[in-house]
């Protein structure tokens, strides 16, 4: 039997691949070849033994003029991938995708997707943190594209199901992050289409006792709660074997006050600088906020609804002007361990929601709340105390 079937000379031929095995001793040539004339080539079987040997068999074709392989562990399954691998280069022509090509990582292609979109540092953080925290990046990421292709029951049921209490941001950022992905594969010709498409998401409907903790009333601290969101407190904690000992929860510095005295959002406070408080010539002492720290604290971006450099300037009471001038160059709220310039979005929630727990602060209230706070209560700006209340 002559295993070999070799490839048409004609661009659409009806045979469009060739299978033999890389052991068969025909294709030995120690004259030519040097790994053969080393003894280290693969040629190991007489034809007589291809038939029966344990190697596998080797399918070779080309894409695009590019040579391609792949390997079977029967000769059945190598004369079934020829037959489908010829019949679909004769019927999509130009438009014909490699069939091998859908083994490639979801991961490895959804990370080229990211790379190719035109978002600012900080939104494209926003999304990558959504995809991870949705849990689709361990469900997908190390899937073939092929798999995942397939997979739109699931797809759908993590979006309109498994985070349906998440808001329609946050899902529409995981939905597109997976369609995306795909629709780049089939650009690609990774893949010849995918089936997760159509996927409207669905509007969760709370019920009353949900509702009310929604609409709940903004939670407000007193100046000594956030004093002590800024400098941190120390608790005494109970471990497992009944010891008591002490704790420090770290503050988040003169950033909280920047948030709960000047109205700043956590993002912006974390990226000001020292050199960005400044008095005019008229005595008026002022933040010149234009920027403000992205979410992993490397850089900074643009403030929210601003371009790049545009700001505002905001008035500073005496009390957090002092505070500012008392701190060294550079930013007011550095890195927590030397690795970041800024301190990053995540530990600053952290720090800021264990203090919160620690000190009995309503269930609820969030970072968000000083800025509201400030809002609602228009603080004079030329207080000396910390206070930030109307007298």
């Amino acid at each position: 039997m002559n295993v070999s079937k070799k490839s048409s000379a004609e661009a659409n031929g009806i045979i469009q691949a060739t299978i033999f095995k890389k052991c068969d001793r025909t294709g030995h040539r120690p004259q030519t070849n040097k790994s053969c004339a080393a003894g280290t080539c693969q040629h190991t079987c007489e034809p007589g033994q291809v038939q029966e040997c344990p190697h596998k068999w080797t399918v070779r074709y080309s894409v695009n003029s590019r040579q391609r392989e792949g390997s079977f562990t029967t000769l059945t399954e190598a004369q079934v991938f020829q037959a489908e691998l010829s019949t679909k280069k004769v019927t999509q022509g130009a438009l014909f995708t490699d069939p091998r090509a859908g083994a490639r990582k979801f991961g490895d292609i959804r990370k080229d997707y990211t790379a190719r979109l035109d978002f600012s540092a900080d939104t494209l953080e926003v999304y990558e943190r959504n995809y991870r925290g949705s849990g689709a990046q361990e469900m997908f990421d190390a899937l073939p594209v092929a798999t995942v292709a397939r997979m739109e029951a699931e797809v759908d049921t993590l979006v309109n199901t498994t985070h349906i209490k998440r808001s329609r941001v946050y899902r529409a950022s995981v939905l597109r992050m997976v369609q995306g992905t795909l629709d780049l594969a089939v650009r690609r010709h990774v893949i010849p289409g995918h089936q997760v498409v159509g996927i409207e998401l669905k509007t969760y409907r709370p019920n009353a006792e949900e509702w009310a903790a929604r609409n709940a009333p903004w939670v407000f601290v007193t100046d000594e709660q956030v004093r002590q969101l800024a400098d941190g407190i120390t608790i005494t904690a109970t471990d497992a074997t009944g010891r008591t000992r002490k704790r420090t929860l770290k503050g988040l510095g003169v950033a909280a006050w920047l948030m709960r005295c000047c109205g700043a959002r956590i993002g912006e406070a974390l990226g000001a600088a020292k050199s960005d408080f400044v008095q005019r010539d008229d005595g008026a002492r002022v933040w010149q906020l234009r920027w403000q720290a992205a979410d992993d604290g490397h850089s900074q971006v643009a403030i929210k609804h601003r371009p790049a450099g545009e700001g505002r300037d905001i008035p500073v009471p005496d009390y957090i002007w002092n505070m500012i001038q008392a701190l060294p160059d550079g930013p007011v709220c550095p890195g927590a361990t030397g690795r970041t310039r800024y301190l990053s979005y995540v530990t600053a929630a952290e720090r800021l929601a264990a203090v919160a727990e620690a000190l009995g602060i309503e269930p609820g209230w969030h970072a968000h709340n000083l800025r509201h706070q400030f809002a609602s209560e228009k603080p004079p700006v030329a207080r000396t105390s910390p206070t930030c209340r109307r007298p």
